[in-house]
Order: structure tokens, then C-alpha cells, then sequence
């Protein structure tokens, strides 16, 4: 089903004006071209003292009119009684492939009663359509004023409030949809099972809700759209790609869409598909800034900043309110090192919603911290902090400039402070999951001293209902700690509780994890006692995992498992042997040179001299003095490489590292990169990879397919970051992601001087 609004958009794509579509065949000639086989066209108007609403059903290959349907009634408030009464009509005057789609809705009248609640209820629909939630929910408040009883008004607050943290008042919305649940479609009683859940923490069961009820209503375009976008925010963007394009083929008109398949493919690293699909996005929707701001994050992921940069200030131009591209366009330009217009166009993101002031606040924070005004970016985070002192990343932020500055002991006084509040704050048994995990995120990035984190991690998991990925979580982190303070057997029993179905479950359903979550469970093994490594239940599970699941990245990790805990026991034989299993150059078979300041210009657009030449024993001005080319060994055998660890360093900075990879035969093969934060590729001196996304690393994220010649193959790697973790992993695999054994890995150093230089 096409509505008039789209048929518009399709006949101002041929070079029709709007007046033009009171002709037949311009309309016919419209539906046609959006693959519509009835038009249904009418009209509303007054007859003596009554209200009449009349349809014409015409075929749109013909022009032949197939039926005519009229309703009547008196005023106003009898609308919707005649809204659904001559949608039975139409509905059963239609044959073919719609006669198998079973009706879920609601008839208008059990919605509302209020036509004024119903029109700032569709208003609604169309902002949250555009981008413009904020206007959007505005709209569903004035709805829910006229009608305390609309439903469905509550629910797509509740969703929208729910994306923008509002969690009291989203809560509020959240109970009002269910009190009225009974007025809702089967649809929108689907979608507030699956709000309930996300509401609750409870992410595990979203997926089977929305798997159940697509197998029951399989034409519903909503369902499938809500499972491909949970799909693609847990990582699984195989099944988010088959969905959305699954949602494509019922409803080819629907310009959102093709912002959803923008990202997915964009994730997935083809950038020409994602970049189709977002153009397709503009045609439809040419007026509106989303579409371009779209396009200017796609082309940022890409790494065309410059291109991205145009983009969003198209959607500016388009809409000067829209503060989702103000915010982009000032980190475009603090990346470039314009301090001049990252701060004004900063400056220009507003919002009244506190939340996402507070997102836009953090990054005005690091734009001020990269441009030497450390003491406003301080004094904002302070703020920042009163205002949300249990949002742990202004804390961490705040830590992170003071260490940056050599102040480590006003970073411990932050952090010290929040371990304070949160303390203050489970012992009135305060709080949800949401600030559990809040807690836990600091724990794991602050110095704090362990027999002061135990007593609030030990409250928190006895005393909190946890949802199964934050009990996951959270029994993971007292794990360590209590390892880190030598109390092995309570260690164990919070091992125990990890180890349970639970974890399968959760790594079945949160792909694509990056190297934050399994770093505590890597430190945790410098601790254990009486380690091996073929035995080692984490390695184990992985491994059945990634057999049953047919993923690559847990097989590696399972490797991984067992190759730190062969270093750890000095195995040095075993350690070689898992990193050759998976493709991967141990430590020493890196050489790196860093750290380089990134303050007044792009790191990732700068070329430094490694992209110019290599010189294994040149000296360069890094960012904390003198640098050169040195051998690479953060001291864990994880698969990550740390190089915040090897270079003690990792803010506003770019690094690189070199290997050599011997093939004997020419030979297609792929190389798996996962980077914290962007990175580039060369192979033998050729770019073959980039990505400019400042995320966590993760195992095989972003794949490039390439031709490696016989003999000595140069890797060389770039990889920039802001501050928190930087280091990267990499593998060279077979398109099914198994190494090859025949390609070994060589540090320059170890290779003939003249041939490494070259």
C-alpha cells in the first residue's frame, strides 16, 4: 500500500507538478511506476446537514474504474465510525494476493475518538519519520492531552523517550500504553512486548518476540523492520540486511528503509550499496535533512571527511535546527583541527531534551580538551556531572583529560568521588540496571583500589534483580576484582555463575563484541591458578560456540584463550601454533612507531612519514618527544595489539605498525582488521582498507579481499585515537576466514635491512 504522499514523491521524480495529479493518468502513470496495481482516490464533503466520504477504486494499468464505495454520516465526530466502515468495503472489495494478508489493525474509532488527538497522533508520525523527534514528541503529547486514552500516542512516545534515555518519563508513556493495550493493533501490542523488554534490560528475549510474530503476520512490513533493527544493533547484520530487504519488497515506497539498508551495508563495509541506498533515500525524501546527514555519516565511515562535511551542511541548510548534523559537523572539524568552526557549529547543536544536551555537552568537551582549553572542558564535565552524576562517561572523560594533563591524582579524586555516590546511592537500594552498569563501566576504566570497588560490586549483585547481559556483566567484574585481590575461591564462584547457559545465549545474540569485553576476562587469567590451556572451560565454550554458530571471530578468541594462557605458563611453542591456526602475526612480529600528535590537523588524512617511506632507523618528533621504529610486545597474547599499552601514551595521537607476510604463491586472501579507533591499510604500498569509525576493536569487523604475491608481502597499518583504548587486530585468512599454514609472519627487523627499507 502506497499512500498519496509517496505517489507525490514518485510524480515529482518524472517532472510532474502536484496539481497535476488531479488528471487520471498522471496518476495511473505514477502508481505504475511504484509497481501499484489499484488506484484508490476520493474525496470528503458536506451534503445538506451530513458528512459524505466517497472512493473510486480504478485500475492503474486501464484507467477503468473497478468500484465505487460512499459512506454517510452527521458531523464530525462520527469520522472515524465512516473511516472504518468504508475500509470493510474497499477491503472486501479487493481480490488476489491481498485477500491472504490477514487485517491486524484497529478501526479508527478504538484508536480515539478525538480527530484533533488523531491529527497531532499522525503529525507525530511524520516528524519521527524525518528525524525531527523532538518535534515529534510534542506532537504525541498534544495527542495524549485530547485523548488520555490513545495508546498508541504513548507508545511511540514511550519508543522515542526510550531511545533518548528519558527513563522516568518514558516509563510513564510505557505504563499508559499498557493500561490501554487492549486499543492497540497486534502490531503495536508486538511492539510494546518488545519495549517492555528493552525497557527491563531483557535483550535476550527481543529477538524470539519479533522472530514469533513475523512468522505469524509475514507481510507486516512494521514487524520485519523492528527485528531487522534490533538484528543490527545486536551486530548480526546478515539477518538485518535479509529482513530489511525482506520489508523492501512489501513496501518498495518507503523512504526509511533505504536509510535502514544505508547503514546496514555501510556496516557490513560495502560503502558503494550503503551509498545507493541513501541516495534512493534522498529522491524520496529531497526536503528533509536526515537523508543528507545520512549520507554525511556513511561517507565519514568511509573516510571521506571532506564529502561528509558538505553533507551535513546540506542538511543544515535544509533544516538549521537539526542538531544531529550540527554535532557531525563540528567533529568533522575538530578531526581537521578548524577549532574555529568545531566550536561554532557545537555551539549551534541544541536540544530541550536533557539527555541528548548532555551527549552534545560531551563532545563539546573533547573538542575543547583537543584544542588546549582544558580548563572550559573541566568545568563543563563538572557541570555535567551535578547534572547526571550517575552517567559514568563525563566522570571518565574528566579522568581522562586530567591524565592526559599529568594530573593523576585529580583523576583519582574524580573517580574516587563517583565510586562515592554510587556507593551512597545502592545502599538506598536506588537505581536500575541502567546505573549497574553505569557503575561497572567506571570500575573497568578507573584506578580504583579493588577492596574499595568489592564491598559496592558485592551489594550490587546481591541486592539488584539483573537482567541476564548485566548480571553477565556485572558477576564478570567482581570475578576479577576479587582475582586482582587473591580471593580465588570467591573468584571461582563468580566464574561459576559466568559460565552458566546464559553465556552462550548472550554471545549467540550480541555479536560483533569488541576487545572492552574481553579484556577483563584476558587480565583475569594472569591471576588463575593452575591454568591449561586446552582445558580452559572460557576456551571450551567459545569453541562449541563458534562450531554451532559458524563464527569465525569466537573460534579466534577460543585461540586466543589459549594462547595467553600458553604464554602465560611459557609455552612458547603453543602460543605460535594458535596465532599461525588464525592467521594472525604475534606481537613481535609487528614493528611500531608512535605515538604522533594529531591536535592541529586529521591524523587519519595526515600522512606521516611512514606513508611516505619507511626508514627502519630514522628518528621523528612524536608526540612526547623523539620517536623511532621499535619492536612491538604489549605483553599479552590476546590477538588485540595494545597500543596504548606499547607507546604509554593514546591521546589525540596516530601510530603505526609494520609486518612482513610471506606467501610462496600468488594467492587471493582477506584481510580481517578491527581498530580502535580508525585506521588505514596498505598492502606492498597500496591502500586497500579504511574506516573512520571511533568504536571499540573487534575480531574480523571490516574485511578487505586482495592479491598476495610470492614472496615478502608489506603490511603496513595506521591506526589513530581520541583517548580510552587504542590498538587493533588483524588476521589474513581464506574467504571462509581460515588461515593459510604456508603464510608466516616477519618483523623488518628480522629481514634484510636493504629489502625492509625499500
Amino acid at each position: 500500500i502506497i499512500p498519496t504522499k509517496r505517489i507525490k514523491e514518485i510524480a515529482q521524480r518524472q517532472g510532474l507538478k502536484e496539481v497535476q495529479l488531479s488528471d487520471p493518468s498522471a496518476v495511473s502513470a505514477a502508481a505504475r511506476d511504484a509497481n501499484a496495481e489499484i488506484v484508490l482516490s476520493g474525496r470528503i464533503y458536506p451534503l445538506g446537514d451530513s458528512l459524505c466520504i466517497d472512493v473510486d477504486l480504478t485500475s492503474a494499468t486501464t484507467g477503468r474504474l473497478i468500484k465505487r464505495e460512499m459512506v454517510h454520516g452527521y458531523g464530525m465526530e462520527q469520522i472515524f465510525s465512516m473511516v472504518s466502515d468504508l475500509s470493510d468495503r474497499v477491503r472486501s472489495s479487493i481480490r488476489g494476493e491481498l485477500e491472504e494478508i490477514q487485517y491486524t489493525g484497529v478501526d479508527l474509532k478504538q484508536m480515539t475518538e478525538s480527530v484533533e488527538a488523531f491529527r497531532y497522533f499522525s503529525q507525530g508520525q511524520e516528524n519521527a519519520e524525518k528525524f525531527l523527534h523532538e518535534e515529534a514528541m510534542e506532537c504525541y503529547e498534544d495527542a495524549i492531552k485530547l485523548d488520555t486514552t490513545f495508546a498508541a500516542a504513548y507508545l511511540n512516545l514511550a519508543y522515542l523517550k526510550n531511545d533518548f534515555e528519558e527513563g522516568t518519563r518514558g516509563s510513564i508513556a510505557l505504563k499508559k500504553a499498557q493500561k490501554y493495550a487492549s486499543k492497540l493493533s497486534d502490531t503495536d501490542k508486538t511492539k510494546l512486548q518488545v519495549l517492555k523488554a528493552a525497557s527491563k534490560g531483557e535483550y535476550t528475549d527481543l529477538i524470539p518476540i519479533l522472530e514469533e510474530a513475523v512468522a505469524r503476520s509475514p507481510s507486516d512490513v512494521e514487524l520485519r523492520l523492528q527485528l531487522a533493527r534490533y538484528s543490527r544493533g545486536m551486530g548480526d547484520f546478515e539477518k538485518a540486511l535479509q529482513e530489511f530487504e525482506a520489508a523492501a519488497e512489501l513496501d518498495p515506497g518507503r523512504k526509511m528503509l533505504y536509510n535502514d539498508l544505508g547503514y546496514v551495508h555501510a556496516f557490513r563495509g560495502d560503502f558503494t550499496s550503503a551509498l545507493k541506498n541513501i541516495d534512493m533515500y534522498i529522491d524520496l525524501a529531497p526536503d528533509e535533512p536526515n537523508p543528507y546527514d545520512s549520507k554525511g555519516e556513511i561517507l565519514l565511515m568511509a573516510g571521506r571527511l571532506n564529502e561528509a562535511a558538505e553533507q551535513f551542511q546540506t542538511a543544515l541548510n535544509k533544516w538549521p535546527k537539526f542538531y544531529y548534523s550540527a554535532m557531525h559537523l563540528a567533529q568533522v572539524y575538530a578531526e581537521t583541527g578548524d577549532e574555529a568552526n568545531a566550536l561554532r557549529y557545537i555551539n549551534l547543536a541544541s536540544t530541550p531534551n536533557e539527555k541528548m544536551n548532555f551527549n552534545i555537552n560531551l563532545v563539546k568537551a573533547t573538542i575543547l580538551w583537543k584544542f588546549g582549553k582544558v580548563k572550559q572542558a573541566q568545568s563543563l564535565l563538572e557541570n555535567l556531572i551535578k547534572q547526571f552524576p550517575f552517567d559514568n562517561r563525563s566522570t571518565i572523560l574528566a579522568g581522562e583529560i586530567y591524565k592526559s594533563m599529568g594530573e593523576k591524582s585529580k583523576a583519582d579524586a574524580v573517580y574516587s568521588s563517583a565510586l562515592s555516590r554510587f556507593r551512597v546511592y545502592f545502599n538506598e537500594k536506588k537505581g536500575d540496571f541502567g546505573d549497574v552498569n553505569n557503575f561497572v563501566g567506571l570500575v573497568l576504566r578507573a584506578d580504583l583500589p579493588d577492596k574499595n570497588v568489592i564491598p559496592v560490586m558485592e551489594k550490587v549483585t546481591s541486592d539488584y534483580e539483573l537482567p541476564p547481559l548485566h548480571k553477565f556483566i556485572s558477576n564478570r567484574t567482581l570475578a576479577l576484582m576479587y582475582l586482582r585481590n587473591g580471593e580465588s575461591d570467591k573468584a571461582l564462584a563468580c566464574s561459576d555463575r559466568i559460565m552458566s547457559q546464559e553465556f552462550d545465549f548472550l554471545l549467540s545474540y550480541f555479536q560483533n563484541r569488541g576487545w572492552s569485553l574481553w579484556r577483563p576476562f584476558f587480565e583475569s587469567l594472569k591471576y588463575t591458578p593452575n591454568l591449561k590451556a586446552n582445558e580452559h572451560p572460557l576456551a571450551r565454550r567459545l569453541l562449541n560456540l563458534a562450531r554451532d554458530s559458524e563464527r569465525k571471530d569466537l573460534e579466534a578468541l577460543a585461540s586466543f584463550v589459549r594462547a595467553d594462557i600458553n604464554q602465560i605458563i611459557g609455552n612458547l611453542e603453543g602460543v605460535e601454533n594458535e596465532y599461525q591456526d588464525m592467521g594472525v602475526p604475534l606481537e613481535t612480529d609487528w614493528m611500531v612507531l608512535g605515538p604522533f600528535a594529531a591536535n592541529e590537523f586529521s591524523g587519519f588524512q595526515h600522512q606521516f612519514p611512514p606513508e611516505k617511506e619507511i626508514k627502519l632507523d630514522a628518528t621523528y618528533q612524536g608526540a612526547k618527544g623523539m620517536i623511532n621504529w621499535r619492536g612491538a610486545d604489549d605483553g599479552q597474547y590476546d590477538g588485540y595489539m595494545n597500543l596504548r599499552s606499547v607507546f604509554d601514551y593514546g591521546y589525540w595521537t596516530t601510530g603505526y605498525a609494520l609486518t612482513y607476510a610471506f606467501c610462496p604463491e600468488e594467492r587471493k586472501v582477506q584481510f580481517r582488521v578491527g581498530a580502535d579507533e580508525t585506521f588505514k591499510l596498505w598492502l606492498n604500498d597500496e591502500l586497500i582498507s579504511e574506516r573512520f569509525l571511533k568504536d571499540d576493536a573487534s575480531v574480523d569487523r571490516d574485511i578487505a579481499t586482495v592479491i598476495l604475491h610470492p614472496g615478502y608481502n608489506k603490511v603496513l597499518l595506521k591506526v589513530t585515537n581520541t583517548d580510552l583504548d587504542w590498538g587493533f587486530y588483524l588476521r589474513i585468512t581464506d574467504e571462509s576466514g581460515n588461515a593459510y599454514y604456508d603464510i608466516t609472519y616477519h618483523s623488518p627487523e628480522k629481514l634484510d635491512k636493504k629489502f625492509a627499507s625499500r
